[in-house]
């Protein structure tokens, strides 16, 4: 299989993740989900709002390790990488502002936290939606920080896979 350039592998990896986050983001929110949808959903006991962010979650982490490995087998390791730096960014800027909630920490907010802040929103809003889906259909709360704390966990998984996998070898013709 012959190898895509860098620029087309970045686009490949960053761009599902990036709109999987931001329809998260999008879907979250419960008037706008039953205003959209109200006349496709006539069952009460289906709460889209919850489902959707759940569902983008799950399809973001399985992306995650479908990059991993086809990255690795078949030498696309920017893909892999911008899929793992699209993962993950959200949700380390959502522990890192953790780190830094005070305002004593102004470097910090007026450099590296305002370059981070659209990502930590687009994580906590996504994650509002997961928290919404745990309340719902298990009744248990969950807080922000245990899933930015489980996806970087999952990305590390994601990044042991993708060192041990071995690269697809090439078929060679003796003449």
């Amino acid at each position: 299989m012959k190898t895509l350039k860098k620029a087309p592998q970045i686009l490949i990896g960053i761009i599902p993740v990036m709109l999987l986050w931001l329809i998260s983001c999008i879907f979250q929110d419960d008037i706008f989900v039953t205003t959209l949808f109200k006349n496709i959903i006539k069952n009460e006991d289906i709460v889209l709002s919850a489902i959707i962010p759940a569902v983008t979650f799950n399809c973001m982490i399985i992306f995650l390790f479908f990059c991993a490995i086809l990255g690795k087998r078949f030498n696309l390791k920017y893909m892999y990488y911008s899929a793992l730096i699209g993962v993950t960014l959200p949700a380390i800027s959502i522990v890192i502002s953790n780190f830094f909630t005070n305002d004593s920490y102004i470097l910090f907010g007026l450099t590296v936290g305002l370059i981070l802040y659209p990502f930590g929103r687009l994580a906590n809003l996504s994650f509002e939606g997961l928290e919404h889906f745990y309340w719902v259909y298990f009744d248990k709360y969950i807080y922000h920080d245990s899933f930015a704390i489980n996806i970087i966990v999952i990305a590390v998984i994601s990044l042991l896979l993708f060192i041990l996998i071995r690269k697809k070898k090439q078929l060679t013709t003796d003449n």
